[in-house]
């Protein structure tokens, strides 16, 4: 009787550790200008909003993974595509967003990240130096 008083103990443990929920951890946000140069001469043409959202490359044992450069360039690229023409995002907000799972072995961290802007299109502008 006693063991499987214990046994059942052990299977209502790992059900309530397996079947815990998600938590968010962490919201970090960065206001942005814009994403890349804008040149002195040049005429900016507003195209649209554009809203994109990037999971980090995996689920981590033990800290967070962070976003590599290579996926920095591509959350830009991806909200660039959303718009016909765009080469810019104005006015943009990055929302990173840590999110811990608990396990039966410890918890994983997920990372996910959100772009939010105005695409626009860049033009150089044409004046003749004298």
């Amino acid at each position: 009787m006693r063991k499987s008083l214990v046994q059942l103990l052990m299977v209502l443990l790992i059900a309530c550790i397996v079947s815990g929920c998600a938590q968010t951890i962490g919201t970090f946000y960065r206001l942005g200008p814009q994403s890349h140069f804008v040149y002195p001469n040049s005429n900016i043409k507003d195209l649209g909003p554009v809203k994109v959202k990037m999971r980090g490359a995996d689920k981590s044992d033990r800290f967070p993974s962070f976003m590599t450069s290579e996926m920095d360039v591509s959350l830009y690229n991806e909200a660039l595509k959303q718009v016909d023409g765009a080469n810019i995002i104005l006015d943009y907000v990055r929302k990173t967003t840590i999110k811990m799972e608990p396990s039966l072995f410890g918890q994983k961290f997920q990372t996910e990240e959100e772009l939010e802007g105005t695409a626009a299109r860049m033009e150089l502008g044409k004046q003749e130096l004298k």
